[in-house]
């Protein structure tokens, strides 16, 4: 991709490989994405806050200049049966005590993929349902806080499900290979600061 450029969520890709029978000029729109949040002050005791974050995947679109008039239907109806809603949830909340910061808080990224792109097969004996793929965090904080240094150490943990089929059939009738993963994964993080 040679040039990019966007503007109100719409992206224009410009390529050289028209000589290949690429098509050279085409736009995506990327989905919108709605944020609602709050806090709320325990005066200099701490906070707890929260964030509800809408996004239609489903939205996004893909077009093409008027000179080179590319029919993408096919592509935007896969996305509008595969991509839908998704929302996410984020709370958290911090104590102060003295020069002390404890901080928690808990996240849900939902998926973005339909019923439909989350089906398997029905095969019962194998125990292939649909599958919720949110991604769930959830994270904890120490810190200390002194007018020319900070220290914060952080623990995170994350946890979700996927499948992944390394190919397909194309026949609904044979078992198309899948795996499923269960992942879960814990970070510590250390940072510091100095002031000058």
């Amino acid at each position: 991709v040679h040039n990019v450029a966007g503007t109100n969520g719409t992206i224009s890709f410009r390529d050289s490989l028209d000589s290949e029978g690429f098509f050279t000029d085409y736009t995506l729109t990327t989905p919108y994405v709605v944020t609602l949040g709050g806090m709320y002050l325990f005066g200099k005791r701490g906070f707890i806050s929260a964030d509800v974050e809408l996004t239609d995947y489903s939205s996004a679109n893909l077009g093409s200049s008027a000179e080179n008039n590319i029919n993408f239907n096919r592509q935007n109806e896969a996305i509008s049966e595969l991509l839908d809603f998704a929302i996410n949830y984020r709370l958290g909340a911090e104590v102060r005590v003295d020069v002390l910061r404890i901080r928690a808080g808990g996240s849900i990224f939902s998926t973005a993929f339909t019923d439909a792109a989350e089906e398997y097969l029905n095969y019962p004996d194998l125990q292939l349902n649909s599958l919720n793929a949110d991604r769930r965090m959830l994270t904890f904080g120490l810190g200390v806080r002194q007018p020319n240094y900070y220290v914060d150490v952080s623990w995170v943990n994350q946890y979700q499900k996927n499948k992944f089929s390394p190919y397909t059939s194309g026949n609904n009738t044979i078992f198309q290979p899948t795996v499923l993963n269960t992942t879960t994964s814990n970070s510590v993080v250390l940072t510091m600061g100095f002031g000058f």
